[in-house]
This record gives C-alpha cells, sequence and structure tokens, in this order.
C-alpha cells in the first residue's frame, strides 16, 4: 500500500497550482480593467486636446483675421490723415490771415478764434495718427530746445483763450539744444497740452517748461491745474486707446512715449496735490543716448 502523502501529492499540486492559476487570472483581470479604463480616459483626454486644438486653430484664423481687418484699418486711417493735413494746414493759414485782419469786429474775432481752435485740435489728431502707426524717419537735427516749446506754446494759445486756461512759458532752456525730430518732439508738448486743456473744461492754469540739468540731460514739464489722474487709469496711463475721457479713444500719450523714447528719452506722470504734472527727460545735443 502507497503511504497517504503520496496519494495526496498530486492532488495537493494541482490544487496550489489551480489556486495560483485563479490568482494570476485575478491580477490580470484586474490589470486589463485597469488598462481598460486608463485607455478609456486616454481616449478622453485625446478627444479633449482635440476639440482644444481645433478651437485654437479657428481662434488663431479669426485672430489672423482680425490683424489683416486693423491693418487695412490703419493703413486707411493713416492715409486719410495725410490728405486731410494739407487742406487742414490751408485752412489754418487762411484762419490765420483773417485773425490778423483790421477789418473784423470783436465778434468776428472770436468766431475766427473759435475756428482757429477747432482746426488745431484736429490737426493734433491727425498728427497722432500718423506718428502712431509710422515709423520714425523724419530729418535729425540739433534744435533749440527752448524755441520749440515757445513755438508750442504759441500754437496752444488760442485754445487756451477759448477753454479760459492760462498759458505760461517757464523758459529755462536758454541754448540748450536737443538732436531730433523737431516735428516729433513738438508733438509730444502738443499731446501734453492739448490732453490738460480738455482736462481743464471750467479753465485754469498750464504751464509748460524746461530746464538743463547738471549732468547734462534737459527737462521739460507740463503742469495743469486740473482734476489730475485717476488711479485706475494711472497704471495704462500711456497704453493705446487709453483716455481718461469717456469720449474715444486717446493715442496723445502713447504717441508721446514712443517718440520721447526714440529720441532716447523717458516720460513719467508726477505726484502732486493738485491737477496732473508730466516730466520729460532728454539727451542734450552731443551727450551719448541711453
Amino acid at each position: 500500500m502507497l503511504p497517504i502523502s503520496t496519494i495526496g501529492g498530486p492532488r495537493a499540486a494541482a490544487a496550489g497550482a489551480a489556486e495560483r492559476l485563479a490568482r494570476d487570472f485575478a491580477v490580470f483581470t484586474a490589470a486589463s480593467a485597469g488598462l481598460e479604463e486608463a485607455y478609456g480616459r486616454l481616449q478622453n483626454e485625446v478627444g479633449r486636446l482635440r476639440q482644444q486644438l481645433e478651437a485654437k486653430e479657428i481662434e488663431l484664423v479669426q485672430e489672423q483675421d482680425r490683424t489683416r481687418h486693423w491693418r487695412a484699418l490703419a493703413e486707411v486711417a493713416r492715409l486719410l490723415a495725410h490728405e486731410l493735413r494739407n487742406p487742414l494746414a490751408s485752412l489754418e493759414l487762411f484762419a490765420g490771415l483773417l485773425a490778423g485782419s483790421h477789418g473784423i469786429g470783436t465778434e468776428e474775432r472770436r468766431v475766427v478764434g473759435s475756428l482757429q481752435a477747432g482746426i488745431r485740435y484736429l490737426t493734433a489728431t491727425l498728427n497722432n495718427i500718423v506718428h502712431y502707426h509710422e515709423r520714425p524717419g523724419g530729418a535729425t537735427a540739433e534744435t533749440d530746445l527752448g524755441a520749440l516749446v515757445g513755438q508750442t506754446c504759441a500754437f496752444l494759445a488760442p485754445l487756451a483763450a477759448q477753454a479760459s486756461v492760462r498759458l505760461r512759458f517757464r523758459d529755462g532752456l536758454q541754448g540748450a539744444r536737443v538732436k531730433g525730430d523737431p516735428y516729433r518732439l513738438q508733438q509730444v508738448l502738443l499731446n501734453l497740452g492739448l490732453n490738460a486743456l480738455r482736462a481743464m473744461e471750467g479753465g485754469g492754469r498750464l504751464s509748460l517748461g524746461g530746464r538743463t540739468r547738471p549732468g547734462g540731460s534737459l527737462q521739460l514739464w507740463c503742469r495743469d491745474t486740473g482734476p489730475g489722474v485717476t488711479p485706475e487709469l494711472r497704471a495704462s496711463l500711456f497704453a493705446a486707446g487709453v483716455s481718461g475721457r469717456p469720449e474715444g479713444l486717446g493715442l496723445g500719450l502713447a504717441v508721446a512715449r514712443t517718440i520721447v523714447e526714440q529720441h532716447g528719452g523717458s516720460i513719467r506722470l508726477l505726484e502732486t496735490r493738485r491737477g496732473a504734472a508730466f516730466l520729460i527727460t532728454l539727451p542734450k545735443a552731443g551727450k551719448p543716448r541711453r
């Protein structure tokens, strides 16, 4: 007779193998289920990413269309500004002749002054459009900065009179010269002055001036007694399209900063108790730009 252990050995071994196979199958089944679940998640993620990619492609096409649209509008605006500047210059000339005529009365002179102011506001606006959309390429020369500020004040004088604003020129720039495009530099001062006049609807004071710093730099300032700049506008003050007025978009300060930086200088808003004050720093002619 065989030993009991010998008889039960094959059966036990078979049972152990079956048990191990069952465990391995359970592990395989669980792994398969995990892989199937992971594959499903992967498919969902691929679908989501595909939808995002399609949306981005559509957005990119739309952005390209918008870019082409805005470029076309910018070109139209630039061309219109160029075309309108010549007739406006003629109107300005004729208005100046009328203002200097001895044959008109007080009321007619007031009307002519209003006409001059309107023409100059419009001219400055058109110049901003041209300067914003054009690369710098104007004449570069050494310019008497004090004379430039004086000419700007003369341009602003009829507008200041119409707005009941007292205009003052504090000249500390005797003999100071700057190298650059005088027309673009004057546009900077005009933009600051015009913004100040628009802000002082009930009248006030506007001061333009400058000085030579010991280190060889030149400083210009524009101060007004208007309502000042709100805290909400300070962070984006020099961005294109930002305006403190509800009617329309502003280009003046964006153009001013661009022109000043192209001349190696800087422009900033000063802290004041009342009104707004801007300080421009420019390198003196003969000094290296920053």
